[in-house]
């Protein structure tokens, strides 16, 4: 399995179109920080 979309954005609510925003960029920052401190057992 891969990595990329451990941490994706919500981009869309039913109909409405949302574009990513700051703490979607956080979390996802965070993710890969985390990500690439641990390693694999």
């Amino acid at each position: 399995t891969g990595n990329h979309s451990k941490v994706v954005p919500v981009t869309r609510i039913e109909s409405r179109d949302l574009q990513p925003g700051p703490v979607a960029k956080k979390a996802r920052e965070l993710y890969w920080e985390w990500a690439h401190s641990t390693s694999a057992a």
